[in-house]
C-alpha cells in the first residue's frame, strides 16, 4: 500500500472512530420499554477494533515518515504560525471602539497589516514547498 493510501484510510478510521462514539453517546440511554436503536456492546467492539486498526496504520505510517519527520513537523509548525499570523488583530492609527459611546483611540503597532500579509504569503509559499515534496513522498513511498 502506499502512503498517500493509508493516510487515507488514517483519516478514514478516524470518522469512523467519532462515528462510533456519537453513537454510542446518542444511544446508549432509551426509554423503558422501547427497544435499543443500536447494541451498545456490538459498538463497543467495533470501536475497539477501529482503534487497533488505527493504532496499526499510525505506526506504519510513522515508520514510513521517519526519513521525513522534520519536513511533516515543519509543515504542521508553519500552517499553525500562518493561522496564528491570520487571526491576530491589528490595530494601527486612530480607531473608534465598537462599544456604545466609546472614544477614539490612536494605536501604534509593530507588526503592521501590509507586513503581517506578506509575512503570512512567504509562509504559504514554503507550506506549498513542503507539501507538494510530502505528497510526492507519500505518493511514492510503499508501506
Amino acid at each position: 500500500m502506499k502512503l498517500i493510501r493509508a493516510l487515507s484510510e488514517k483519516n478514514k478510521l478516524a470518522r469512523n472512530i467519532k462515528d462510533i462514539q456519537n453513537r454510542i453517546t446518542e444511544y446508549n440511554s432509551f426509554i423503558a420499554g422501547n427497544s435499543p436503536v443500536y447494541t451498545i456492546k456490538d459498538q463497543l467492539e467495533e470501536l475497539d477494533q477501529s482503534i487497533n486498526e488505527l493504532v496499526t496504520i499510525k505506526s506504519r505510517i510513522s515508520r514510513a515518515n521517519i526519513e521525513r519527520i522534520e519536513s511533516v513537523y515543519r509543515l504542521s509548525e508553519l500552517k499553525s504560525l500562518a493561522s496564528f499570523l491570520k487571526k491576530l488583530k491589528i490595530k494601527e492609527g486612530k480607531v473608534k471602539e465598537e462599544s456604545y459611546n466609546s472614544d477614539v483611540n490612536e494605536w501604534e503597532c509593530e507588526l503592521n497589516n501590509v507586513d503581517r500579509d506578506k509575512l503570512v504569503a512567504k509562509l504559504e509559499d514554503e507550506i506549498d514547498q513542503l507539501q507538494m515534496e510530502l505528497d510526492k513522498y507519500n505518493f511514492e513511498t510503499d508501506i
